[in-house]
């Protein structure tokens, strides 16, 4: 989606990218993100991250959080 590969982190430090990717996890509001892909793949990026938003709630028994269907 950025049209590189992921920048990763050495030791404890985490990357930009490993931390844009949490906080999109987790829900927090970004900076829009600058994608170097089709509105298409970006929607479909989008509908990935909340899947996996909701598998993470749902495994994590997260009761005080509303749950999407």
């Amino acid at each position: 989606m950025l049209g590189r590969r992921l920048r990763l982190g050495r030791g404890p430090s985490l990357s930009e990218d490993e931390n844009m990717l949490i906080d999109l996890l987790q829900g927090r509001r970004i900076a829009p993100i600058v994608h170097m892909c089709s509105e298409a793949v970006a929607c479909i990026f989008c509908g990935a991250v909340r899947s996996v938003q909701i598998l993470m709630d749902m495994e994590l028994g997260r009761p005080d959080q509303q749950r999407a269907a």
